[in-house]
């Protein structure tokens, strides 16, 4: 398990040479999902963004479609609000804890929780 002070060491030993690469790392996009790597992806996104005077967005998706299917291939009458509205406040939970790792890195990163596939969202995000 990771704790802080181990992210806030690792972003800082993957330090690259201090020469900001002009527009690069101007736009930083970090899908976080909850797992121990996204705590290391944000550290090292929000040392970049930092470093670069980037802009950080963290993007948790909610992806509900396979529930509802998974509710109708079995015929079952169920309102899936409560079981949607648990995934919502799943993405909030990681989203404030990537949000201050980000913190601790120096950036004042901006977020979003999204509903769909994750895939198409964090690309729509992307442009």
């Amino acid at each position: 398990m990771l704790s802080s002070r181990n992210v806030s060491s690792l972003a800082r030993t993957t330090t690259m040479k201090e020469q900001p690469m002009s527009g690069l790392f101007s736009r930083i996009l970090v899908a976080v999902d909850g797992s121990e790597p996204f705590k290391v992806a944000t550290a090292v996104a929000a040392r970049l963004a930092r470093e670069h005077c980037g802009d950080l967005l963290l993007c948790f998706c909610v992806n509900w479609k396979p529930l509802i299917a998974q509710f109708e291939s079995i015929g079952a009458i169920v309102d899936p609000t409560p079981t949607i509205e648990a995934m919502k406040e799943r993405g909030r939970s990681v989203i404030a804890e990537a949000s201050e790792i980000a913190k601790r890195m120096g950036v004042d990163a901006r977020s979003r929780t999204a509903a769909g596939d994750p895939t198409t969202t964090v690309l729509t995000l992307a442009y």
